[in-house]
């Protein structure tokens, strides 16, 4: 579908705005802390391998053991405790964790 020129030029136009405001500037960066921080990234990955296989069993219809839930909690804690995936207070004051797959 084409577009006309107005409405690109006024997409292009939002999508600078957008690009310079203060909280997408420090997500960006926090984003960038977390990708460098390569445990950060070794946990998450690992709770996602884990997160689907305990899932993809679970939905085989096997009973979880309670230790495998307890390991998978453990992980998760210490992964949403990283520093680089927590993020710190931006200029907006929030705290904010990143989403799931942003750390690779």
């Amino acid at each position: 579908m084409m577009l006309s020129p107005e409405l690109t030029a006024a997409a292009q136009a939002l999508g600078e705005s957008l690009r310079r405001h203060p909280l997408v500037q420090a997500y960006h960066e926090a984003v960038a802390q977390c990708e460098a921080d390569r445990e950060a990234v070794d946990l998450e990955g690992r709770l996602y391998v884990l997160y689907t296989d305990l899932v993809r069993r679970q939905e085989e219809g096997e009973v979880l053991a309670r230790a495998e839930v307890q390991f998978f909690n453990d992980l998760k804690q210490r992964v949403f405790q990283q520093p680089s995936i927590r993020a710190p207070r931006g200029r907006a004051g929030r705290a904010q964790a990143l989403p799931r797959g942003y750390c690779r």
